[in-house]
């Protein structure tokens, strides 16, 4: 992705959440029974607008802000109380302060929308915490494989496979692996006496590799895994950060092809 349209997806968030805002007051005035005068998102001339039902529809020359302009309203003058039904004044308090409310509420709302979509929109899940540190001596698990599935059943964190584990029976258990960029089934028999299960480190895996950024220069790809930095180990993202701060440094890292 081009330093630009990280700029224009930045401004777009920007003019969304600012219309969402807006339209908290909007909604919150129409039901309230307070006149709409002018709806703007922009700021500055207006490059496009529509009067639709007494209300004044903008689209601002400049993208950074908005309003919402009420009946009666005037944020740099007196108070000036009316007797007409439709003036933000002539409205009870209840109603002003929920008109007040609907610009931070739909700002809120709209986060949580974010959020959920950004859950259901993540990609494939490649398993990079179910990785072995450290085994029972005698088991056949190497340090480093990467579990796919246990009895059949694909798991998708370590939770499910340290339940599945924990579900089968003492004679063993078929795990599905990756080992070396190969996938392999093998037997596995969980000490459950000892508490021998399974423990995990994390790895440092490159999800995303934008276009003109650094990291491309220096020939990372995605699903690259960081493994040491100016000869020190990186066993976290937080051993990431840390180790390149301000700095450039050698790296070494393995590309694996799935």
């Amino acid at each position: 992705m081009s330093i630009l349209a990280t700029v224009l997806y930045g401004v777009g968030g920007f003019i969304i959440l600012v219309f969402f805002h807006e339209f908290g007051h909007f909604l919150m005035a129409k039901w309230g029974g307070v006149g709409v005068e002018e709806f703007s998102v922009g700021m500055g001339k207006a490059i496009w607008k529509k009067r639709y039902k007494g209300t004044l529809y903008k689209i601002g020359l400049v993208p950074f802000g908005g309003y919402c302009k009420l009946k009666g309203q005037d944020d740099f003058g007196p108070v000036k109380p009316s007797v007409e039904q439709d003036n933000y004044f002539s409205r009870p308090p209840f109603v002003r302060f929920l008109i007040s409310f609907g610009g931070p509420f739909f700002s809120y709302l709209l986060g949580f929308v974010f959020l959920a979509l950004s859950l259901f929109m993540q990609g494939e899940n490649k398993l990079m915490l179910t990785k072995i540190s450290t085994t029972p001596q005698n088991a056949i698990l190497q340090d480093g494989d990467l579990i796919k599935a246990v009895g059949g059943k694909e798991v998708s964190d370590w939770q499910a496979l340290q339940t599945e584990l924990l579900s089968s029976n003492q004679t063993g258990v078929q795990v599905t692996l990756i080992r070396d960029g190969q996938k392999i089934e093998v037997t596995y028999v969980p000490d459950m006496e000892k508490n021998e299960l399974i423990t995990y480190h994390d790895t440092v895996t490159v999800n995303r590799v934008e276009e003109g950024f650094p990291a491309q220069e220096a020939g990372f790809q995605k699903g690259d895994q960081i493994a040491f930095i100016n000869g020190k180990k990186v066993n976290d993202n937080l051993d990431l950060i840390y180790l390149v701060q301000w700095e450039t440094v050698p790296m070494v890292y393995r590309t694996f092809t799935r």
